[in-house]
């Protein structure tokens, strides 16, 4: 394509507008000569025929100059064609025409972004840019076209004219294009443009020179020198705009073409240069590289000053690298050139230099000797600029040292030097050496007028690099003088300029000096963030001393914001950059701030290593000031850990290398560490001797922040000692030094001490005053930390004015102010001194909760739990948090805050506060009951006493621990203890203590029962309080002389001495004491018969307990005024009473506060007021609510045990009434006996089911009683060894021949021991003595001469001779029947129909043998007329058990081994465990298994508990074994091998029945008691279980079997509990060998429900039907399931039919190998059949060796019915299974079909069960077709014959699979099944099958091969076999009988017979296993239980042998 050109004449600086028209023609070419056919008219065609039109349009305008249409009709082929960028550089010229130059350099722009390298694009920008007036811009664009078309002279000269009529440039430019004309180069356009870059950077234009410079690269030359002067131009131009990269790059370059050229100057420049730019970059090597090559070019053209000049820059690289050693030997090679050339001004500033890089490494000796060498050159010069130097570098050298003075002088001759050479550069760096100076030597004034003469000269010679150094030092001086605004206004002028000047070094300071300032006004966060922009702008800049210092000031800005960790981490990466550095200095001070934060989060034993390392540092740095410093702050750090040895140690270096220094500051500083060392060490004259040392030395200073700081320690001293005059008038030296300082803070800090010390004075005036001052001082410097600690002094002055609210204000304002600054430990303050002026104005709900605010604000601070005093401060807000909750009543908070507090005293290892802790634990354990509790608390307290020779606190130990003693009973301790303090208190002639300790003696002496020695202590006791005139222990001392004389009976003197006591108390306003003194009058006044005076004297000291609300006070004189009120015959108000005592002494054993032992003695005075309140009641006739109080009063006890238990005992216990009461009776549903004994009577209830009424009620009074000729009876009675009711109890169970529950021994002998000793009688002469019950049973006793006993063979006989053992021939069983139901006869004939009967007992009347009762000899028993139900309350029989669906039994027991006394259980034991597990299926944990541990976790989920174990009555608890595995001492054995009643309330059980089998106890100690019995049933039902069975006494063990076996084949068959064990009891009694009554009727139930047992046939049809849903998953039906559990079941019967006792196991993995994945459900139906998966070497099931309730039959018949049917049956029946109901109805249905004579079958059904999913499909397979459908009914009918027998197997596979499986499988006669042939002889010649062909699953001839094996006894051997077996045995593995436990190994089995596995389950379709062939065991009752042959059966035991 081309242009057309010039079409504007005139227009030289412009290109022509170009014609597109060409280009549209040549497209329009192109396509007609490819396609010749095409026409024009297509639409490409017409598009570029417009814009050919369009341009020509536009030519035409332009040649007319119309330049708008020329516009237009360009903008409209732009539109047409907007890729063509030459219509957008023509139009582009028609708008500069226009003078639009705006949109000219838009099209323009376009132009040159569609074609880039287009010449004349770039050259259209250029134009519109100098239309725009951007000369620079439209240069640099040229340039670019230019480069792109550099042969175009056109385009060059354009170029040249913009460039002259530059007026940067225009004076220079000229002659430079002159001399390009005279040496002919002005036509090249790479000279042109290189000489244009190198003029626009000269006038410092360096964006514009780059773009020319790069466009003059781009034009191809052949002139090396050329391109070299470019690299070095451009090079140049990017360093100045801080381009270090491509600065580099061209250099390189430069040296490159330098090098090419052989170019010596060339290469010295481009390498200067690279050294330059590589040091700015901070790449120290790379730049001493480059200086190198400068040296080696210079040595080797022997360029001696190139060579000095290298040399000279290699020093400054050197020192930058800190390779301090080249550098200095760079300086002085830079020396020897100096000479060698002789220019003595660059030696003496080479000796210069090696002094600066001396005072570098701090030698400033060698500097000074340097500078000083410099200073006399420069003299001998006479060069006055060198001179100054010199000056200024020694004043530096002297700064170093700290010799300020010197410094100054030097700095100012430096000055006057430079002043006369009016060297600005030389004056400012003068000037801000002399503010420095004086800002070290602390004239902050003078260095203030030096900086601020700094900054105006900079400003006035604008140099603005000096500018922001004197705004840096002026801002640093602002910081000093704590004006941080002002400061932070001139560092950020500093960064500013900085910023202006591209200095990023300099910016990067200024930004860190501002985040100093941010820091300092608290604005952490701001802070914070510019120091992070600060260090990523010094790693950018290679700068890692400013990045050092960074890190430590960013560790100290976390270390505010408490962000503790972050803090470390960057005080250590600040160490490990200074370590780098090798900066001794920096080290050492982050070092020091590291450690200082670790001091301060409370890691002390972090802070000794980095003391240590401080010091090693500042010895390296020759520091001697500072490392004594260091000294002393590690001897702080030891101090605060007290550590005193080593701290007196280090201190004393430091007091060495202080007075070494001279440094008066710093021997100050050490003497004051030295007086706080000594005393904390309590060596408070030492302390003051070295602060007066202190002082004496600071007294010469001048320095006036060292003598505050001495005065301080001086005050400190004298204040420690108490001499508080001193004190106060060092402190007044103090505030003066302050005010001299000037510096306000210090003076607060002074006047806050004053203050103290006044107060200390108790010259509370004069310190209130000075703290108000303090307070406006502080408001005046506006600083929150010391208006804070103003408040706190000013509120604590107030608080000892008492003047409560007002200093309240003042702690509310401190921590108001400590919250905002942060300050948590000032906070915390504030709230405990908060918390005390609200105690003390008795708000006490406001002070627990400041308090707690308290202590979550100290528990903010960084590991408060480490430091000491922070802990302590914890633990008193804890002490009085708990005296809070004391003054409260609130025991339990309380004492939880007293625990905390001790611990923290713990923590803290303070023996103070932890005494006192342990007296404030132990008298709130005390105050509720806690008293074992208490008495820990005070022995700990006893011995701390002892530890620390405390001889007042071991006093007062020892009195509380007598005092406790005597309340937990233990007397002679407490005489102990007492008599111990009593001495002491007497050698110390203490009073008091005396006093209190004959109290106390006088108390004890009285619970012993030697009344005349109490009385003799009592008074002691008041002797001792008349001298010391104590009015409250007199007081104490004649209520105690009452209480005394009162238990002497000698009621006259009580009463005289308690009226005393009454007088004293009243006297003293004491209302507790008035209302014991008139208690106890009350008391002696009822005793002494006098009703009326007694009632007077109770009540008023009710009302004064009243206004005292003293809660149990008056409950018990409400219970006592009851009393009172009862026997003077006013039954109304003694009713009142009693119910006010009831209730109060009900909300406060509700109190969860209350220990167990306090809530049980409460519990027993409300059981006596429930009582007396019952009796009241009965004698007001209110038999209704005599009866609701006694159900409240047996309901609480069982409700509160489970509501405790659930951590809710503060829960309202239900309330009941009549409606409850009767609602409870009726849900019931049986008649209820309710017997409640209270106050020596008997109460009896009889209750209707109908409506819960009231039938029938009687009492009897126990204590009226009495014998008719019965002189035994009449002897016990009045032995008054138990009661009478205990006494028809023992003669009951003396008469069976068991043992009495009456314990036989005294209680002394009787104490439980643990640990593995006895339990129970201490002679061990009797532990092998047996109890009656075993001396019965013995074979060589009168009653057991043969295998049955005497007593059996004539029971009724021998049973009522037995019972008749008195001498006038009466029952105690008929006497207690006579007792307890006489009355209620004819009421219970009702109930007696029914045969129901539920006790309602209490006490000791669940130990009457309540089945054998019976009203007269020959009259039937209790159990034979009802069966009986023992509940606990009639509430409880309203509970519901919530129990979850059955997941079985569990059997546990015998363990072993146990922990002594108890020995192994028999043999019978095991037997017993074994056969219940057998019988029912469930697992059995035995042995070692039955640990606590293990029985805890398998308990919970068992629907039935069956122990058969030891129980230890006395311990309400079960033996179990003991774990082997654990590591158990003596004393921990038994704990953790018995599960108490307390264990079973914290389990959640699910339990319908639980058993306690206990026949085979050997120990004593197993004799029941009630209370045993109470504990160990209610604890199962609190836990959830519904029922116990427990027996009565020890009963044999072939009893025991014998009752299981028939009581669970009874619950197999689904009768309810009662009925089931009545039933069992009927067998036994009937039964030879057990119808000895004590085999048999100690067995009772005691529970809240009659459950049943779940359904094992539910469980079996729930197992078919997951086997069936299985077996038809797949297209083809699956049966091997069926066939592998029919062939074990069917084998199960024949060994029970050929008694087979062996036990025989299979393994799992053989059934599922032969069963395969697809089959589900067997392993159910195995277990529900009574199989017992056990897993020992691997999972195998055992074989049951009974079939209770039939289930092997049951499970036998289903399975056969569902193999023998057809596979469309069985998927129809699985479908059923999700429609229970339909098929329910359709079994129904099925089953009533009649039996025609016709050979057809017909059946109408409903509607909706025909469409039941599965209905039709079932019926269709049984041949059944649909005749008709009218309305809801369809009509189905077979013809077929075989439709009968498929019919009869779906009717048994239809039951079985919906719980209603018949035993066996019956079929027709009538039905077509043929009989299969089999042997006449063989067990299964009965059986048949059907003759079906469409079943798939087997041939015919497979199931006659199969059923000719079975009939042959050729079973299939896929379980394990013994290789030692009996061929008739069968191929069954049975267990090891060698007397071991383990199985045998699982590999021992083997094939019997291997060519038989292919068909190993090929049964006949239909198998009928007859019930001949197996004896019948549904009904227990019709089998005779032989004990003979029961013995005889087992070969292992001795027949006489029974426990």
């Amino acid at each position: 394509m081309r242009d057309t050109e010039n079409l504007w004449d005139g227009e030289s600086r412009m290109y022509g507008i170009e014609n597109p028209a060409f280009n549209t023609s040549l497209r329009l070419a192109k396509s007609e000569s490819t396609n010749s056919t095409a026409s024009l008219a297509s639409s490409s065609s017409e598009q570029e025929q417009l814009v050919f039109k369009y341009v020509q349009r536009s030519e035409d305008s332009v040649k007319k100059g119309d330049w708008q249409n020329a516009v237009r009709h360009y903008s409209r082929a732009i539109s047409l064609d907007p890729r063509n960028h030459i219509l957008y550089s023509n139009r582009s010229a028609a708008y500069l025409h226009l003078g639009n130059g705006k949109a000219a350099l838009e099209d323009a722009l376009t132009a040159r972004n569609l074609q880039p390298c287009w010449a004349k694009a770039h050259a259209r920008e250029a134009a519109a840019l100098e239309k725009l007036g951007r000369t620079l811009d439209a240069v640099a664009a040229h340039a670019d076209a230019v480069s792109l078309d550099p042969s175009s002279n056109n385009l060059l000269d354009s170029l040249i004219c913009y460039i002259q009529n530059c007026e940067l440039v225009k004076k220079f430019i000229d002659l430079d294009f002159r001399q390009l004309d005279e040496i002919g180069l002005s036509q090249s356009a790479s000279v042109v443009l290189a000489l244009i870059g190198q003029r626009l950077v000269s006038c410092k234009q360096y964006p514009y020179a780059i773009r020319i410079l790069e466009a003059a690269l781009r034009v191809k030359t052949s002139s090396l020198r050329l391109r070299s002067s470019i690299f070095s131009t451009l090079a140049r131009a990017h360093y100045s705009v801080g381009e270090l990269e491509k600065a580099i790059v061209c250099m390189q370059q430069d040296c490159a073409a330098s090098a090419a050229l052989h170019h010596i100057d060339g290469q010295f420049r481009a390498y200067s240069n690279l050294g330059v730019a590589f040091y700015k970059k901070g790449q120290y090597s790379d730049a001493i590289d480059a200086y190198k090559n400068v040296l080696s070019l210079a040595t080797r053209v022997k360029q001696h000053r190139m060579a000095l000049h290298a040399l000279s820059n290699l020093g400054y690289l050197y020192t930058a690298k800190m390779e301090f050693a080249d550098a200095i030997a760079a300086h002085r090679q830079a020396i020897l050139v100096a000479r060698t050339i002789k220019d003595r001004h660059q030696e003496a500033k080479e000796m210069g230099n090696v002094g600066t890089v001396f005072l570098v490494i701090g030698d400033c000796r060698a500097a000074l000797a340097c500078h000083s060498h410099h200073l006399l050159a420069a003299r001998n010069l006479k060069d006055k600029f060198e001179e100054a130097r010199a000056y200024s570098n020694m004043g530096a050298a002297r700064h170093r040292q700290k010799r300020y003075e010197d410094a100054l002088s030097l700095y100012t001759d430096a000055l006057n030097i430079a002043q006369d050479l009016e060297n600005i550069p030389l004056q400012l760096k003068a000037y801000d050496g002399l503010g420095l100076a004086a800002r070290c030597s602390a004239q902050l004034a003078a260095a203030q007028k030096y900086h601020e003469k700094q900054l105006d000269l900079a400003l006035n010679s604008r140099q603005k690099s000096a500018e922001a150094r004197a705004c840096s030092n002026l801002g640093i001086l602002f910081s000093l003088l704590n004006e941080h605004e002002a400061a932070l206004k001139l560092h950020s002028s500093h960064a500013r300029i900085a910023l202006k000047l591209g200095d990023k070094g300099s910016e990067c300071q200024a930004m860190f000096n501002m985040a100093n300032c941010l820091y300092n006004l608290g604005q952490l966060e701001k802070a914070t963030s510019l120091y992070e922009k600060v260090l990523t702008t010094s790693r950018k800049l290679h700068d890692k001393h400013i990045e050092s210092n960074c890190h430590c000031h960013i560790a100290q800005s976390y270390e505010s914001l408490r962000m503790y960790q972050r803090a470390a981490e960057h005080f250590e990466l600040s160490i490990k950059l200074c370590c780098e550095l090798k900066d001794c200095v920096g080290e050492a001070k982050s070092a020091n701030l590291l450690a200082r934060l670790h001091s301060s989060t409370g890691h002390l034993t972090a802070c000794p290593p980095l003391y240590e390392r401080c010091v090693a540092l500042w010895q390296q740095a020759n520091e001697p000031i500072a490392e004594a410093n260091a000294w002393k702050t590690l001897a702080e750090c030891h101090t605060a850990m007290c550590d005193f040895e080593k701290a007196s140690e280090y201190l004393g270096k430091a007091l060495s290398l202080a007075r070494a220094s001279s440094d008066i500051s710093t021997v100050c500083g050490v003497y004051c560490s030295l007086s706080a060392l000594k005393r904390n060490e309590g060596k408070l004259d030492e302390s003051l001797e070295y602060a007066e040392k202190a002082f004496e030395i600071a007294k010469s200073s001048v320095n006036l922040r060292c003598l505050y700081i001495v005065q301080k320690a001086l005050g400190e001293s004298f204040s420690a000692r108490e001499d508080y005059d001193s004190a106060v008038r060092i402190f007044h030296q103090l505030v003066n030094t302050t005010k001299s300082v000037g510096d306000k803070k210090l003076e607060c800090e002074a006047l806050s001490l004053l203050g103290a010390n006044y107060k200390n004075m108790i010259q509370i005036d004069k310190s209130l005053n000075i703290h108000k001052e303090e307070l406006r001082l502080a408001q005046e410097l506006n600083d929150l930390k010391f208006i804070c600690t103003a408040n706190s002094r000013l509120g604590d002055v107030l608080l000892t004015l008492d003047e409560f609210p007002k200093a309240l204000t003042y702690f509310e304002e401190q921590a108001e102010k400590a919250r905002i600054i942060g300050d948590f430990h000032s906070e915390a303050t504030a709230y405990g001194n908060m918390a005390i002026c609200r105690m003390n104005m008795g708000q006490i709900t406001e002070t627990i909760n400041l308090l707690e605010d308290q202590i979550n604000t100290l528990d903010k601070l960084p590991c408060a739990h480490m430091i000491p005093t922070i802990l302590l401060e914890n633990a008193q807000a804890y002490l009085k948090l708990g005296d809070c909750y004391e003054n409260l009543d609130d025991f339990d908070e309380a004492i939880k805050s007293y625990e905390k507090n001790l611990a923290l005293a713990i923590n803290a290892k303070s023996a103070l506060h932890q005494s006192n802790a342990y007296r404030k634990l132990g008298n709130a354990h005390r105050a509720v009951g806690n008293l074992h509790q208490a008495l820990v608390c005070f022995e700990k307290r006893l011995v701390l006493a002892h530890e620390y020779d405390d001889v007042r606190t071991k006093g007062t130990a020892c009195g509380e621990l007598g005092c406790l003693h005597s309340l937990l009973g233990n007397l002679d301790q407490a005489v102990s203890y007492l008599e111990q303090q009593l001495r002491i208190a007497k050698s110390e002639n203490d009073l008091n203590l005396e006093a209190d300790a004959a109290c106390g003696l006088g108390g004890v002496f009285q619970q012993m029962g030697v009344y005349e020695k109490a009385l003799e202590y009592h008074e002691l006791d008041l002797s001792l309080a008349k001298i010391i005139e104590n009015s409250a222990a007199q007081c104490r001392a004649f209520g105690n002389l009452g209480l005394a004389n009162e238990s002497l009976g000698q009621l006259e003197k009580a009463f005289e001495h308690q009226q005393k006591h009454l007088n004293c108390a009243s006297a003293m306003n004491d209302g507790v004491a008035q209302t014991l003194a008139l208690s106890s009058l009350g008391r002696i006044q009822y005793a002494l018969g006098k009703h009326d005076s007694a009632i007077d004297y109770l009540r008023k000291g009710l009302d004064i307990a009243q206004e005292l609300g003293r809660t149990a006070d008056q409950a018990k004189i409400h219970h006592r005024l009851g009393l009172a009120l009862f026997a003077r015959g006013t039954l109304t108000d003694a009713l009142h009473h009693l119910s006010t005592a009831t209730e109060l002494l009900d909300d406060i054993r509700r109190d969860s506060q209350l220990a167990n032992e306090y809530r049980l003695s409460l519990f027993d005075l409300q059981t006596a007021a429930l009582h007396a309140q019952l009796r009241v009641l009965v004698a007001l006739n209110r038999i209704d609510d005599a009866l609701v109080l006694a159900e409240q009063a047996r309901t609480r006890a069982l409700i509160e045990l489970m509501l405790e238990r659930q951590g809710n005992i503060s829960d309202m216990v239900p309330i009941i009434d009549v409606d409850i009461v009767r609602n409870a009776v009726v849900e019931h549903g049986r008649h209820i006996v309710y017997m409640a004994l209270a106050a020596g009577f008997l109460h009896v209830w009889l209750l209707s089911p109908k409506n819960g009424s009231v039938l029938n009620f009687f009492q009897i009074d126990l204590n009226e009683l009495e014998s008719t000729d019965n002189d035994e009876s009449q002897s016990m009675r009045s032995a008054g060894a138990a009661s009478l009711l205990d006494q028809y109890i023992s003669q009951a169970r003396n008469s069976l021949g068991v043992d009495s529950h009456i314990p036989l021994f005294s209680s002394a002998r009787s104490s439980m021991r643990l640990g593995g000793r006895d339990i129970g009688s201490d002679d061990d002469d009797d532990d092998d003595k047996p109890s009656d019950f075993l001396r019965l049973l013995r074979r060589s006793h009168i009653s057991n001469k043969s295998v049955y006993s005497r007593i059996s063979t004539s029971s009724k006989r021998s049973f009522t001779s037995l019972l008749s053992i008195n001498s006038n021939n009466s029952c105690p069983f008929v006497s207690l029947y006579n007792l307890f139901f006489s009355k209620l006869d004819d009421s219970l004939k009702k109930a007696e129909e029914e045969c129901h009967l539920t006790l309602v007992l209490q006490a000791d009347l669940y130990l009457v043998p309540w089945p054998l009762l019976r009203p007269g000899p020959e009259s039937p028993y209790l159990f034979e007329r009802f069966s009986l139900l023992i509940a606990p309350s009639l509430r409880a029989l309203t509970r519901n058990t919530g129990l979850a669906p059955s997941c079985g039994g569990l059997v546990i027991g015998p363990p072993s081994p146990v922990p002594p006394p108890w020995y192994m259980m028999t043999r019978e034991a095991d037997d017993e465990a074994r056969m219940v597990s057998d019988i029912m299926g469930w697992r059995c944990m035995s042995a070692g298994n039955a640990t606590k541990q293990a029985v805890i976790k398998a308990i919970t989920g068992a629907e039935v508990l069956h122990f058969v174990v030891h129980v230890s009555w006395r311990l309400s608890a079960i033996i179990l074994a003991v774990d082997s595995r654990m590591q158990l001492n003596e004393d921990s054995i038994l704990p953790s091998s018995i599960l108490t009643a307390s264990d079973l309330l914290d389990i959640k059980l699910r339990a319908k029945l639980v058993v306690l089998s206990t026949a085979y106890s050997q120990d004593r100690g197993s004799t029941i008691s009630a209370d045993g019995l109470l504990a160990v049933t209610r604890a199962f039902l609190a836990a959830g279980a519904s029922t116990v069975l427990v027996s009565l006494w020890p009963v044999p063990g072939i009893a025991s079997r014998g009752m299981m076996k028939a009581l669970y084949g009874e619950l197999i068959q689904g009768i309810p509990i009662t009925q089931a064990l009545s039933q069992s009891q009927k067998i036994l009694k009937h039964s030879p060998g057990t119808s000895h009554a004590s085999n048999w009727a100690g067995w009772i139930i005691v529970g809240v429900d009659n459950p049943t047992l779940s359904s094992h046939t539910a469980l079996l049809a729930d197992a078919l039907a997951c086997m069936l849903k299985s077996a038809v998953s797949t297209n083809t039906p699956k049966r091997e399931a069926m066939r592998v559990v029919l062939h074990l079941v069917e084998k199960s019967l024949q060994r029970m039919n050929h008694g087979e006792k062996r036990a025989m196991y299979t393994p799992v993995s053989t059934l599922q190998q032969r069963i395969g994945q697809e089959g589900g459900g067997w392993k159910e139906l195995l277990s529900s059949v009574g199989f017992r998966l056990e897993m020992q070497q691997q999972a195998v099931y055992f074989f049951p060796s009974v079939d209770p309730g039939q289930r092997l039959a049951r499970c036998s018949a289903a399975l056969q019915a569902l193999l023998a049917l057809p596979a469309l049956t069985l998927v129809a029946l699985s479908k059923l299974l999700d429609n229970p109901v339909a098929a329910r109805e359709l079994h129904q249905l099925l089953r009533s079909i009649d039996r025609p004579s016709s050979s057809t079958l017909s059946l109408k059904l409903h509607v909706h069960i025909w469409r039941a999913e599965g209905c039709h499909e079932l019926l269709a397979s049984l041949g059944f077709d649909l005749i008709d459908v009218k309305g809801e009914e369809v009509s189905v009918r077979a013809s077929r014959q075989a439709t009968r027998r498929m019919l009869q197997l779906t009717v048994h596979a239809l039951a079985a699979l919906f719980d209603t499986a018949p035993s066996h499988l019956s079929l027709d006669s009538s039905s077509s099944i043929d009989s299969p042939p089999s042997s006449p002889s063989s067990p299964l010649s009965a059986l048949r099958r059907p003759k079906v062909s469409n079943i798939p699953d087997s041939t015919d001839s497979e199931q006659e091969e199969m059923h000719s094996k079975v009939n042959s006894g050729r079973l299939p051997s896929f379980v394990t076999s013994s290789p030692n077996h009996k061929p008739n045995s069968g191929p069954f593995m049975p267990l090891n009988t060698s007397g071991t436990s383990g199985f045998q190994p699982i590999n021992a089995h083997i094939k019997t017979d291997e060519e038989d596995e292919s068909n190993l389950f090929s049964y006949p379709k239909y198998l009928d296993f007859h019930s001949k062939l197996r004896p019948s065991v549904d009904n227990y009752t019709d089998t005779n239980f032989n004990v003979e042959s029961e013995l005889k059966n087992n070969e292992s035991y001795d027949g006489a042998t029974f426990c």
